[in-house]
């Protein structure tokens, strides 16, 4: 006999779907590191995030390049993700001075500019790779693009070149931008799940829908609009019942929804994950009546 006949059998184990997804962003990133137009863009004066996301903007909207969906997704989220991270740090501070009525009309004007060129466009980047990488739970997505985030964009961050010319810049700094960047992508990631669930929600409902919002409508609370009572209504889809109850306490014309999840809801396309960023078709069947009811209530607001 052999000594090959004799050999134990070794199974070679496929990479989870989030090691793969990282090697998948290492090739993007590398291939986008090469293209020409980034280092012309650089020379001509550009800061490296505006060179970033400008060539990874242009590369995502290629047709002849090669990419697959997922990859251009990738760069589409790229294209807005470190304008997304300083944003968001902005806009929570102006949010807590409005929260005190201290918001001036300059930084209202400010706030209205941060979501409609960074905030929202980055949101709708998120949806897109959802609807292509479903296989990642949302700790494995978010992980991810903090990490894109931090090779990519860390150097040009405001804060980071202002620690450097003060000289506090040091390993506990890196740590906590990095968190900063996690948690912002974080609530991006979950707000966004909730919009591609009320949407398999409402085909389930057999409840026609248009999720193709401008930035100008998202930002006055249309995440989509549905076809009910013979008319296209907007909807503002609303992670948890909480902040569905503030937004129809503080406006009688709110159209705010809450989905019906939680975390545990979302066990991914095959059902088999915990904290996904998809809804089974299972899940999606058990909670569209409920939800599809919510919205018809706040429909004849």
């Amino acid at each position: 006999m052999s000594l090959a006949e004799t050999a134990p059998t070794i199974e070679r184990q496929k990479p989870d779907s989030h090691v793969l997804f990282m090697q998948k962003t290492d090739e993007v990133v590398e291939s986008l590191k090469r293209t020409p137009s980034l280092f012309e863009l650089k020379r001509s004066g550009a800061t490296t995030k505006e060179a970033v996301e400008y060539t990874a903007l242009t590369l995502s909207d290629s047709e002849d390049l090669g990419y697959s969906e997922s990859q251009k997704n990738i760069l589409g989220v790229i294209g807005h993700l470190g304008s997304f991270v300083t944003a968001q740090r902005r806009a929570d501070e102006l949010g807590s001075k409005r929260n005190e009525g201290q918001l001036n009309q300059d930084e209202r004007s400010e706030m209205d500019y941060l979501k409609n060129y960074d905030l929202i466009p980055f949101n709708h980047a998120i949806k897109d790779l959802i609807n292509t990488d479903s296989s990642l739970t949302k700790d494995q997505l978010d992980v991810s693009l903090a990490r894109l985030y931090m090779k990519l964009f860390y150097k040009d961050d405001p804060v980071v070149t202002q620690a450097d010319t003060d000289g506090i810049h040091d390993l506990n700094f890196r740590t906590a931008v990095s968190k900063d960047a996690l948690n912002s992508i974080s609530i991006s990631t979950n707000g966004m799940r909730h919009e591609v669930a009320a949407e398999s929600m409402l085909a389930v409902a057999g409840i026609d829908c248009d999720y193709h919002t401008s930035a100008q409508e998202d930002a006055k609370g249309a995440d989509l609009f549905v076809y009910i009572n013979d008319k296209w209504t907007y909807i503002d889809i609303k992670s948890s019942e909480l902040s569905a109850d503030k937004a129809l306490a503080k406006r009688g014309d709110s159209h705010a929804v809450w989905t019906g999840l939680n975390p545990s809801s979302f066990t991914g396309a095959k059902d088999d994950q915990v904290n996904g960023i998809r809804l089974s078709d299972n899940e999606a069947r058990k909670h569209a009546d409920a939800f599809a009811k919510r919205i018809y209530a706040v429909a004849h607001r």
